[in-house]
């Protein structure tokens, strides 16, 4: 009775020949290549993104500062155009200023006051004629000397606007000297050298 008890409480053994599932193996070291090339190709590609970013960003600053260069030229011609402009036109505002009081010196100097209280008001209105007039003389010479400043003197029209200043200075207190046409003529040769400096400042912009 206890030898049967024995038997039936006992459990069999089992035993399992599995061996080596190699389909399974070869799926883990599949996933982990997998795996691996994809890490691999994440790292490249967002490596060449930053390397392409890295360009990018490099070419637009180069480009901004370039376009910088161009607008701070550009700025400075333009404020040399508008230089060159008053300069011009104050030259030849003194000029004639300097024509207009050689004239009145000149009329001066025919009168014949009739007393001394007329002698001594011509002496005094003279003086302050000359004053006058080396004023302006000062004021032609300082404009003249800024226009071949400004000017490039490589250049034909600016030599000739150089060369027509110098002139028209000289001959201002002549009486006989033209200085309306001079003076337009003048203007037409500054004109020329403005309108000049004027496309090149469109290119750049």
């Amino acid at each position: 009775m206890d030898a049967m008890m024995l038997w039936f409480y006992s459990i069999p053994e089992i035993k399992l020949n599995t061996g080596t599932d190699w389909l399974a193996l070869a799926g883990v070291v599949l996933t982990g290549v997998i795996v691996a090339i994809g890490a691999w190709t994440t790292i490249k590609n967002f490596k060449a993104s930053t390397d392409s970013q890295e360009r990018i960003a490099e070419r637009n600053a180069a480009e901004q500062l370039e376009h910088s260069k161009a607008q701070n030229v550009a700025k400075n011609r333009q404020e040399w155009i508008n230089s060159l402009r008053m300069s011009v036109s104050e030259f030849i505002a003194a000029c004639y200023e300097i024509r207009a009081l050689k004239k009145i010196a000149q009329k001066n100097y025919r009168m014949k006051p009739e007393n001394f209280e007329d002698e001594i008001d011509l002496e005094r209105h003279e003086l302050e004629i000359q004053s006058r007039l080396i004023r302006a003389e000062g004021e032609a010479k300082k404009q003249l000397a800024l226009v071949e400043l400004y000017i490039n003197p490589s250049e034909h029209e600016s030599r000739e606007l150089v060369r027509m200043s110098h002139i028209f200075y000289e001959s201002a207190g002549d009486q006989n000297f033209k200085i309306s046409w001079e003076a337009d003529e003048l203007i037409k040769v500054s004109q020329e050298i403005l309108k000049t400096e004027w496309e090149r400042v469109k290119k750049m912009v």
